[in-house]
């Protein structure tokens, strides 16, 4: 897999890469000028308690608790077809919709009308806001419900002015746009690729064509005579050549014949384009660039890292379908798991938009798909990309250095109390969030590094760890202080995160890789262990009761306690939908912060969704420990034993915090996902390639 083919391809095809482009840039005008800008004009309605039920003088507003039901019936009245059908015809073309508002407790419909034109929208919202004062009405006149014990209604706010929504047309604009590229690429590579097969198809037809077309040679043609006149003629010819032609140098081989005839000297791979190289890309914009800092018409899946995780993901589709001879079929457990979980989160973006739906639903459950063509392209590239163990090693190696620099940041930012990443502005990139200076846990600066927060930082850190470790104990060819600052800056970033997730992540990191050191190894990792705790105790007085603190006084927590008092709210979801879930990334911070990502999933993409997580979380890690079987020697075993840390660390995150909402944990969970996908068919190769050695 060699992306300076595609590059070659374009270069070559230069006509039909100009035209490609041209043809880019006409959807991405055509869908300027079909998608019109959206205008929205919203109103919330609350439901009141019957007369009998507050009593004379009685205040409404204490005695909203038990209308919820009623919400949930009148919303389905007010979203019938019937009604539906009455106001596409009071107000053609336009749309509304009436849904529960979830981030209140309270009996609110929230009422929005969509439509093309300002004017369109708020119509459509006035006739749904008349029509449900008489549907409510209606719905307990048919139940014969006395006057003074029916529910009644009552407007709160309607919008002054229709806002306009111009996500959809810039969302066509960029699809249309990165359509009209990618498939352009894709069509000129595949183009050149069989016309290239053709080539190589034809050149031993016209090689044989030429070998009978060619002129006897007077030799062959002597041989051919008697032999009388063979001897005449041959010396006859011996003579007038000696007379009249000087002596002729050697012709020079000419490229064709060893292209036709003569083996070529293999080339070695190239490493500018292959997997690695676009895989650490990758992880450069992942770490370096802040994840505040996103393309803006993409939102928060327009981080740098994503965009170039998509094109990860098309530049695998190319090589798949470029393929001009069959390669061997390693077992792929993990990529098939990976694909099966894109499967289910498509079926729960399906599910989602069959349904009733606000329009911020909407817009995050098309961003979902963006992010997760990104962070599935990492996984695949990473799984079939890495050509061997050296090149394996050589990203490890890499990912090793980067999550040292993170950790160095994070250090300084807990030294200084300053988050320094907050000054970094980047042409063309605007901040999706804002960004604290830097967060407080007492009285001590926690560090984010250029994560989002704290949390993501510190698993960040946990995540790489392994690699280091790695880097460590067996980049034998560099020196000292290269091989072991990585881990000597994550090993203290870790305490100086104040993160509970960080500290479990890295437990369960040394429960992977501490039972398969050697004895002594093992003792000078306890060693190194209690060394880095002293530094924290006797250099950051009161790191050490904080950091107890955080297990010990976990009942108080506000972050732990909003873990489990967000189960039974968490169960009404599944309820609703307990197969394919609610729609991939709909379950919107505003309605309630979970911290566990297991749990957000089954609410999202239901049970089916959740078992191909754990699917894919398994077949890695498994992945990862067989080819440590399989390995004889010491390095390899480890280097796979570390990408099964790296797994299980990030595995254990998960149920710590809501993981896919933070693009940093999000991207290198998948990436070694893919690399311990890459681990097992590189054991598997090498494997075979033993066997055959001993036949």
């Amino acid at each position: 897999m060699n992306l300076k083919e595609l590059g070659g391809a374009l270069t070559r095809r230069w006509y039909l890469t100009l035209a490609g482009a041209v043809l880019a840039a006409a959807l991405c005008v055509l869908a300027y000028v079909l998608v019109p800008p959206t205008y929205e004009s919203g109103g919330d309605v609350v439901l009141l308690p019957p007369q009998t039920t507050v009593g004379e003088g009685g205040n409404p507003y204490l005695f909203l608790g038990d209308l919820d039901q009623a919400v949930d019936i009148l919303t389905r009245s007010l979203m019938s077809g019937e009604t539906v059908a009455d106001v596409e015809d009071e107000v053609p073309g336009a749309e509304f919709e009436v849904l529960p508002d979830w981030t209140t407790s309270g009996p609110i419909l929230v009422i929005t009308g969509r439509a093309s034109t300002a004017s369109g929208a708020e119509a459509a919202r006035d006739a749904v806001l008349d029509r449900l004062p008489a549907t409510l009405l209606a719905l307990q006149d048919t139940l014969q419900v006395p006057a003074d014990a029916q529910i009644e209604s009552m407007v709160l706010t309607q919008d002054l002015e229709p806002e306009a929504v111009a996500t959809a047309r810039m969302r066509a604009v960029t699809a249309a746009g990165a359509l009209g590229l990618v498939g352009a690429a894709l069509a000129i590579g595949l183009l050149d690729a069989l016309l290239a097969r053709d080539r190589r198809a034809a050149r031993p037809r016209a090689a044989a064509a030429a070998k009978e077309a060619e002129p006897m040679p007077d030799d062959a043609q002597t041989a051919l005579r008697p032999a009388a006149s063979r001897t005449a003629a041959t010396r006859a010819v011996a003579a007038r050549t000696a007379v009249s032609s000087p002596p002729r140098a050697l012709p020079r081989a000419s490229p064709a014949i060893h292209r036709r005839g003569l083996p070529r000297t293999p080339l070695a791979p190239s490493t500018l384009g292959d997997g690695v190289g676009l895989l650490s890309a990758y992880v450069l914009l992942l770490i370096a660039i802040p994840s505040r800092l996103v393309l803006a018409p993409l939102g928060g899946a327009g981080t740098p890292s994503l965009l170039l995780g998509c094109g990860c993901a098309l530049w695998w589709v190319w090589h798949r379908l470029n393929r001009s001879e069959p390669e061997p079929a390693p077992p792929a457990p993990v990529r098939r798991t990976v694909l099966l979980f894109g499967a289910a989160v498509l079926a729960s973006y399906v599910n989602a938009m069959a349904r009733p739906i606000v329009s911020e639903e909407v817009g995050t459950a098309d961003l979902g798909l963006v992010a997760l063509l990104g962070w599935t392209g990492v996984a695949l590239l990473a799984h079939d990309g890495i050509a061997n163990r050296d090149r394996l090693t050589t990203l490890l190696s890499r990912l090793a250095v980067a999550g040292g620099a993170l950790a160095l940041v994070g250090i300084l930012q807990f030294a200084t109390k300053e988050s320094w990443v907050d000054r970094i502005d980047i042409p063309g990139l605007t901040a999706n969030a804002t960004l604290a200076n830097v967060y407080d846990r007492d009285g001590f600066a926690r560090p984010a590094g250029t994560a989002i927060h704290p949390i993501e930082f510190g698993v960040a850190v946990t995540m790489l760890l392994p690699f280091a470790l790695h880097r460590a104990f067996h980049s034998t060819s560099l020196g000292a202080l290269r091989r072991w600052w990585p881990l000597l800056a994550l090993a203290l970033a870790i305490p100086l995160s104040i993160s509970r997730s960080a500290l479990i992540g890295a437990v369960t990191v040394l429960a992977v890789m501490i039972p398969a050191w050697p004895p002594v190894r093992r003792r000078l990792a306890l060693l190194f262990v209690a060394a880095i705790s002293a530094v924290v105790f006797i250099g950051i007085p009161g790191m050490v009761g904080t950091l107890t603190g955080m297990f010990t006084g976990i009942g108080a927590d506000s972050s732990a306690r909003s873990r489990t008092d967000g189960y039974s709210v968490a169960l009404e979801f599944v309820a609703r939908g307990p197969v394919f879930g609610r729609g991939f990334s709909t379950f919107l911070p505003s309605y309630r912060i979970l911290d566990n990502q297991y749990l957000l999933l089954l609410i999202e993409i239901g049970v089916v969704g959740l078992a191909a997580m754990l699917a894919m979380l398994g077949a890695a890690w498994t992945a990862a420990r067989r080819a440590r079987r399989a390995s004889t020697i010491e390095a390899d075993r480890h280097l796979a034993q570390a990408v099964a840390a790296s797994v299980a660390a990030g595995a254990v995150s998960l149920a710590l915090f809501d993981a896919f909402s933070f693009p940093m944990v999000a991207g290198l969970l998948f990436l070694a996902v893919g690399i311990a996908g890459a681990v097992g068919r590189i054991a598997w190769t090498e494997g075979v390639a033993t066997r055959q050695a001993r036949c």
